[in-house]
Parts: structure tokens; C-alpha cells; sequence
């Protein structure tokens, strides 16, 4: 296993801050995971209530600024317009797990994005500027960008509802789970090793690392992020839609996750932010004993400069107001160059240009991560499940 960083586990990793375990990287898992689960239990890991509950929540007004809301009342509402966004998809995904069951019908809606969805459905001006923002920060910054196919599929998956997919935290953070898979391989990792080429020979493929060493198997699965493809040679070169895919990318280009400390009145917050906000989502983790809280940001705005801590004040009270930061750390994973971006979200067009083409062997060489996966695209979910299907074919050519 040649793994680029000094760590395994890719965009998902735990690590302590404030003397918490806070999640780097992805994050959440829910029931409807079920392979996510499957390895839980195989490995007698638990898991943990994925935030409290939020005690001050702020939402965009229409007149510009945040308002408060409640937040049960409005989760509630929200699932309400997400159900009038995506009214019918139950048809259009009869079995969320093979995107393509109803193809000639959702071959109608693909080229569309969240945008165009949000447009054509009815939704108040309210409801509009709430569920706007969510697609847009989903999206990396502009719901243009995404797909409405790919969000579609996902709250259909989800037994439409919105916290379906994030009830739970592992226990011990993402890597206990990455840590016992890994154990349990017995793979031979080579850390700080990452590939500058992948070429296939008679009877083999040979991967060369940015320090000249080579390695040969009979196959080999590529785990990298899709928007890293395009930094590593192939040799044949690859197909049409992989080059499509490595050119327009699967994480999303903006995506910057910070843990923060914040003061002030605001017990367990949760704020959304308009599309275009300064900060897109902050959700609660913890309570310190000082009563100072533990907070999750999420910034999808590429010229943000994280470093400067004034800034990120300003940030998060353009959502959060009243809020005081006091510490904070960040990743920023469109400038890590192992991601070069965050989260999958398809965009419009994507999937019926991606599945199944992105899951077919490329000669010896196989493709898997959650970025590929057909079912649970962007998710642990998907990462576990397309790997599972590359392992077997790569067995299938050795």
C-alpha cells in the first residue's frame, strides 16, 4: 500500500485539540450506512451522538443579516422543503444504491443543478434562501455547481430525511475504524510515498513514486482522490470519461473545515449561512467547562485567508453573531495537495457520464474511493463500498 501522506485514511482523520478528539475530515455516519456499520460491528467499534442538540440557532432573513429560529421547529421545516424540492425522486431512485434503475428518467434531469432544481420548485422566498444556502455550501460555494441529481439521490437514500446521514460519530473518531481495518489487513503501507506514474506492462503494471522507487503487481487499485488523478502519468493513457472526470473534478474545489472555541451567549450553536456568506455552517460539538463552546465552521469561499484570525472572527459572526473567538485551528482541504479539494458532489452532467464508466478496469489497473462509488457518492458509505467491488476485480485480473 503506497500512501502519499504520513498517515492513512485520505480526507478522513482524527486527531486531538483542546484536549477533545475533533474530526479533520469527514465526519458523520447514520443507520442507513450499512456497510459503514457492517465494519463497526465487525470490529466491535461504537459510536457516539453525532452533536448535541443545539440550543441557539440562526438561519438567513430575507431582509439581509440572520434571524434565530428554533431549531427543532425549523429542521423539521426544512425536511418539509427538501421534500418539495425533491418531490417524485422516490420514483426517479427506486433503489438509491443503482442511481441508474430509472435511467431514461433521470437522463432528464442530470444536466440540471441545484440551482435550476430550486428554481422550478415550489418554495417560498424564505424557504428558497434557506435551502439555497445549504445546496450552495453543499455544492463549494454556488449551488450552480452542483448537481441536482446528486443530492437527489442522496436524500432518497437517506429515507428523506435531513439528519438521517449524520446521526452518529464513530467512537474514537475516524481513525479507530481506519486503524482496524488496516490492522486486520496486515498491509505492507509505505507512508510519504506518493505516485507520479502507473504503467501497464505484459502481465503487470509497474507504479513509480516521486522518489524513483518502483513497485509491480499483476494489478492495482488507485484510492486516490479524482481530483488528484491528473498529477499522476498513466500509461495507456486513461479513457474519456476519467480524463472528463480528473479535468472537472469530484471534491469540491472550496472547502475549509475549522474547529474553533468560541465565547458568548450561545449555548450549543448551530447557524446556516445564505449562499455567498462568509461562512457557510457551524454546528455544535462540546462545552467546556468554562462554558466556552466547541464549534465546527465550515468556509466554502476560495479567497479566504484562515491564517488571520481577525478574519475568521468576522467570518463566523456574519452567521454567528455575538460569537468571540478565542482559538480556533483549520484545514483547508482545497490547498492540501493529496486532496485538492473536499467532499464528492457530482455536478450536472456527471453521473450518467461517470456510472458506470469510472467503475469499469482500466486494463490492470481498477479505481476506487468514495468519489467513484454509484451508490453513496462523497460518503464513507461509497468509499468502503467501491473499494470492496475494486478489491474484487483487481483479485479478478491477478
Amino acid at each position: 500500500m503506497l500512501e502519499a501522506r504520513d498517515r492513512v485514511g485520505g480526507r478522513t482523520f482524527a486527531a486531538p485539540w483542546q484536549g477533545e478528539t475533533i474530526e479533520v475530515g469527514g465526519a458523520y455516519v447514520g443507520d442507513v450506512h450499512t456497510r459503514v456499520v457492517a465494519e463497526l460491528q465487525r470490529y466491535g467499534i461504537g459510536t457516539v451522538p453525532a452533536n448535541p442538540l443545539p440550543q441557539r440557532t440562526f438561519f438567513p432573513a430575507l431582509g439581509g443579516g440572520q434571524q434565530e429560529v428554533d431549531f427543532l421547529t425549523t429542521i423539521l421545516e426544512f425536511d418539509g422543503m427538501l421534500a418539495k424540492l425533491f418531490q417524485g425522486w422516490q420514483d426517479f431512485f427506486p433503489s438509491p444504491r443503482d442511481p441508474l434503475a430509472a435511467r431514461d428518467v433521470v437522463a432528464q434531469y442530470d444536466p440540471l443543478s441545484l440551482r435550476d432544481g430550486l428554481a422550478r420548485a415550489d418554495l417560498s422566498d424564505r424557504d428558497r434562501l434557506w435551502v439555497g444556502g445549504m445546496a450552495a455550501g453543499y455544492s463549494g460555494g454556488s449551488a450552480a455547481d452542483g448537481g441536482l441529481t446528486a443530492w437527489a439521490q442522496a436524500w432518497v437514500a437517506g429515507e428523506n430525511q435531513y439528519v438521517s446521514i449524520q446521526e452518529h460519530r464513530i467512537a474514537g473518531g475516524t481513525s479507530a475504524l481506519v486503524g482496524a481495518i488496516l490492522a486486520d489487513a496486515r498491509a505492507d503501507v509505505r507512508l510519504g510515498s506518493p505516485v507520479v506514474s502507473v504503467v501497464e506492462e505484459p502481465g503487470r503494471v509497474v507504479v513509480t513514486t516521486l522518489t524513483g522507487a518502483r513497485y509491480h503487481a499483476p494489478a492495482v487499485v488507485v484510492a486516490v482522490p479524482v481530483n488528484v488523478w491528473r498529477t499522476i502519468h498513466f500509461a495507456p493513457g486513461l479513457p474519456t470519461p476519467f480524463r472528463a472526470a480528473a479535468r472537472e473534478g469530484a471534491g469540491v474545489f472550496n472547502a475549509h473545515k475549522l474547529h474553533i472555541r468560541i465565547r458568548g451567549d450561545l449555548k450549543a450553536p448551530f447557524a446556516l449561512g445564505r449562499e455567498g456568506a462568509p461562512m457557510w455552517l457551524i454546528v455544535p460539538q462540546h462545552e467546556f467547562p468554562d462554558g466556552d463552546q466547541l464549534i465546527v465552521a465550515v468556509c466554502v469561499d476560495p479567497h479566504a485567508n484562515l491564517d488571520n484570525q481577525a478574519e475568521v472572527q468576522e467570518r463566523v459572526r456574519s452567521i454567528l453573531p455575538g460569537a468571540t473567538v478565542r482559538d480556533y485551528q483549520y484545514h483547508s482541504w482545497s490547498r492540501d495537495r493529496w486532496a485538492r479539494g473536499g467532499w464528492a458532489l457530482r455536478r450536472p452532467g456527471q453521473l450518467l457520464r461517470q456510472v458506470p464508466a469510472l467503475h469499469q478496469p482500466h486494463g490492470r489497473v481498477v479505481f476506487a474511493s468514495g468519489d467513484v462509488s454509484a451508490a453513496w457518492h462523497g460518503y464513507m458509505e461509497g468509499a468502503i463500498e467501491s473499494g470492496a467491488i475494486a478489491a474484487a476485480q483487481a483479485v479478478s485480473l491477478s
